[in-house]
């Protein structure tokens, strides 16, 4: 809903992000950017960027969200869809939205 929309645009669209604000807050991303560096900005891998999330729970949460994306997108078209993790990651890259 709504929380997400603002949470989307607070992180440029990126879904590693916002699924991570999501669950440990909105202020925790951006200690991890300060941390680790920003994965929108090609400072850090964005696997990478996932791996270093000091929190299980929320390294987890992360990783359900970019899997089930992939399996609700092919489950919701109804068409057989290319795996688009690869993209998913790199949303909210500055200059490649």
């Amino acid at each position: 809903g709504a929380h997400l929309d603002t949470l989307l645009g607070q992180f440029n669209g990126s879904y590693i992000m916002t699924a991570a604000a999501y669950n440990a807050g909105a202020s925790r991303p951006r200690q991890w950017i300060g941390d680790y560096g920003d994965p929108r900005a090609g400072e850090v891998d964005p696997i990478d960027w996932v791996e270093f999330i000091p929190f299980s729970e929320t390294r987890n949460y992360v990783q359900r969200v970019l899997e089930n994306t992939q399996v609700y997108r092919h489950r919701l078209s109804g068409q057989p869809e290319t795996v688009k993790l690869s993209d998913d990651l790199q949303r909210g890259r500055f200059g490649n939205d």
